[in-house]
């Protein structure tokens, strides 16, 4: 088998203080899948990381308390993503439904506010278009290699040169 090169995704969070080698990483995450008749699963991950041994040991949070905390950190944001407005823009139009709030990431401030307070203000409107912008190139860089999406793709070059710029 030919050695694939790792790196970690651009916007990768890590560990707080992990120095850890993607090449590293992503070497002991092929043997897991292997190992697990070609299925890599997070319990696998986590079970081959408990040991001090491991390589990727230092990506995870082992102090318990630290680690409830931080989980209710993803349920938090988890909780807050879920959540939508409904609404009727007229008389007669039929519901629609909306995120209730956004996250806007400011420099290095992140926070969620509405959706109406950050689509109203403009400050906050070029940075949640600018997010929605990046998601949706990422999306885009995720499955570029896909052939299936190339037409698909192609009519969106089309539409992008048509938009006005997103401020970056």
């Amino acid at each position: 088998m030919d050695r694939f090169e790792y790196a970690w995704r651009d916007g990768a969070r890590l560990q707080k203080g992990a120095r850890v080698a993607a090449q590293a990483a992503g070497e002991r995450l092929e043997q897991l899948r292997a190992a697990g008749g070609g299925e890599l699963t997070p319990e696998a991950v986590v079970a081959d990381a408990r040991h001090s041994a491991s390589p990727l040991h230092p990506l995870f949070e082992w102090d318990e308390a630290e680690a409830a905390h931080q989980y209710r950190l993803v349920q938090a944001r988890a909780l807050i993503r879920s959540v939508v407005v409904r609404y009727r823009a007229g008389p007669g139009d039929g519901a629609r439904r909306v995120v209730a709030f956004v996250n806007v990431k400011d420099g290095d401030r992140q926070y969620y506010t509405t959706s109406a307070v950050a689509l109203s203000d403009p400050a906050r409107r070029a940075i949640v278009l600018r997010q929605a912008w990046e998601d949706f190139q990422a999306l885009r860089r995720r499955y570029a290699d896909l052939v299936e999406f190339s037409s698909f793709f192609a009519a969106l070059d089309e539409i992008e040169a048509a938009l006005p710029p997103v401020a970056a």
